[in-house]
């Protein structure tokens, strides 16, 4: 008899588990078996699965009637439960119907003779009377030998969460059709905005037709079949994060990411023997089409999910640099993306994001995007501030090295490195960690030439205003050093005039009342990055740390003058260096 239709708690759902295992522990011990037995049961046991999924999205009633034990107790993961009589009647009436059964990892364990566990996780898409579904679910089932044959004993499942939409983001995908997308195939930015409008219109009509054939939206999901033209949004991004959860339902399938409309951040399957040949068991994530061996070509990990499960890819573009988060691990850091369609130049501004084709499937699902802000560096008039653009003034050839649009600074000696231009009017955006704890640093707004001149190693520029850069370190080692509270500074950006310089700080004020201190604390301690976006405007210095304005001045003295990165005693890094000049 069907069980009542109607979910059950979870202390149901984790007692049919338990149950299950303890009538499974109350059976005799079992001895170790040789592992050429093991092999062969995991083979049987492996096949009787793979025929069960079979028959299951076949709807073979007879075939799934022989696999089921008749003591079959199958626990839905809506917490609705099933005899084998009843589940096989839902499959003849119709009224639920098996269309997609994808296995991922799979996992056997045997704690008495005649009895298997099986656990891992699958996506599993059906049909019943409320309409389609597909779900990720972790289950646990049991099988038994029943007169020398393998039989399906109980099943206990639950669904796994889907990945919640990313604050602050918008959706570019909105889970019912494929609004805001067009189709494209691998084709030259450039060449496209070169077609007239009704050789371009012409050209998009037919890329549409063929999305048509080869994309749709099945249960909140993007599928493509492997082939046609990519799917493109119908709008271009510049500087953005973008948020997507894919799946490569097949073995040895392959595909990628294209950021303004440009080759590509890698997608393919790593266990793919056939494509050992192509560094594939690296992991995907890598800027493929990057020159060989050049900063991001290869993952710095292989964090690929298995085929089959799900992988969530976070990609942030900022200039021509991006980053690469797979399944929380950076796999790609701050490099450098080549243009694909021309060599050595800049990337364009702006283009299309696409989903390539690459001749097997692939699932898609919450896709979203955030447009990186004026208090992140982008916008129009923001570049790169480069290693170029410096020189050095009182420290070693060593102190400084720039490497991949990043500056790395050993502390050793005291100094700083100046702009080789003097600036007046500007907005920065720079990131920047201590390697070590209490370190220290900071960055000069217009220093004055005369201070920098002559300026022996050892010692700061006795002017201009400083933006401090300390670790949260920093103030016990103070006290600790000195026997002196530390309670005339902060570690969460401090903002004040050096030497001969003058500012009237913002409050709060500290005693000496020439330094604005921090109205929250929001910086992050060692070896953790933190933001700084400065305002530097007609004598006025405005600081935000990690997206929150926290301090700044009015009426600086000078008000034009050289930006300095200062080196005070220990290691520090900077990047992602962006600046804008206003007038």
């Amino acid at each position: 008899m069907r069980c009542p239709d109607r979910p059950r708690s979870a202390w149901h759902l984790l007692a049919a588990v338990l149950l299950t295992a303890l009538a499974v522990g109350n059976l005799p011990a079992q001895e170790p078996a040789p592992k050429a037995a093991v092999a062969d049961r995991e083979g049987a046991l492996e096949a009787a699965a793979e025929a069960r999924i079979a028959a299951l999205v076949a709807g073979d009633v007879a075939a799934l009637g022989a696999i089921l034990s008749d003591d079959l107790h199958y626990v839905h993961s809506s917490g609705v439960a099933d005899t084998k009589e009843a589940f096989l009647a839902n499959l003849v009436s119709g009224k639920t119907k098996y269309v997609e059964y994808v296995p991922g990892e799979r996992s056997w364990r045997f704690p008495a003779a005649g009895i298997a566990l099986e656990s891992g996780k699958a996506r599993i898409k059906v049909v019943n009377e409320t309409g389609p579904m597909t779900v990720q679910l972790s289950y646990l089932a049991t099988w038994r030998e029943e007169n020398g044959q393998w039989r399906f004993l109980a099943w206990q499942s639950a669904r796994l969460p889907q990945t919640t939409m990313p604050a602050g983001f918008t959706a570019l995908f909105n889970g019912k059709d494929l609004a805001g997308w067009r189709g494209r195939p691998h084709f030259d930015p450039a060449a496209e905005a070169a077609l007239a409008p009704e050789e371009k219109g012409a050209k998009q009509a037919e890329w549409d037709a063929d999305m048509a054939q080869h994309w749709k939206v099945e249960g909140e999901e993007i599928v493509s079949d492997g082939h046609g033209v990519f799917l493109t949004t119908d709008r271009d991004y510049g500087d953005f994060e973008l948020h997507v959860e894919w799946m490569l339902p097949e073995s040895c399938a392959d595909s990628g990411i294209y950021l303004r409309g440009n080759p590509q951040v890698q997608i393919w399957d790593p266990d793919c023997e056939r494509d050992f040949q192509h560094g594939n068991q690296k992991g995907s994530g890598g800027l493929w089409n990057n020159p060989a061996d050049s900063p991001g070509k290869w993952p710095l990990e292989r964090a690929d999910r298995p085929t089959g499960e799900w992988n969530t890819t976070r990609i942030r573009m900022q200039g021509e640099h991006v980053t690469v988060i797979l399944n929380d691990r950076v796999v790609v850091d701050d490099a450098r993306l080549a243009n694909f369609f021309a060599a050595g130049q800049p990337l364009p501004e702006k283009g299309p994001i696409q989903i390539q084709t690459h001749g097997a499937p692939m699932r898609v699902r919450n896709v979203a995007i955030r447009e990186l802000s004026t208090l992140e560096g982008s916008g129009p008039g923001w570049r790169d501030l480069t290693g170029a653009e410096f020189e050095n003034v009182n420290g070693e050839p060593d102190t400084w090295t720039w490497k991949d649009g990043g500056v790395h600074c050993t502390g050793r000696p005291v100094g700083v490195i100046k702009t080789k231009q003097p600036v007046k009017n500007l907005e920065m955006s720079v990131e920047w960690r201590h390697l070590t704890k209490g370190g220290n640093s900071g960055v000069f707004l217009w220093a004055p030439a005369s201070v920098l001149e002559n300026l022996k190693p050892g010692a700061l520029p006795p002017g201009g205003i400083e933006v401090q850069v300390l670790d949260h370190g920093y103030a016990e080692e103070y006290e600790r050093s000195t026997g002196k509270k530390s309670d005339w500074f902060t570690t969460d950006g401090d903002v004040f005039p050096v030497g001969s310089s003058d500012m009237t700080p913002f409050p709060p004020v500290a005693p000496g009342g020439k330094r604005s201190f921090p109205t929250a604390s929001h910086s992050r301690g060692s070896p953790e990055w933190n933001h700084y976006y400065i305002r530097a405007i007609d004598g006025e210095v405005r600081l935000w740390v990690n997206g929150h304005e926290v301090s700044g001045g009015t009426e600086c003295k000078p008000a034009e003058g050289f930006l300095c990165l200062e080196s005070e005693g220990a290691p520090v890094e900077f990047r992602r260096l962006r600046i804008r000049h206003l007038p």
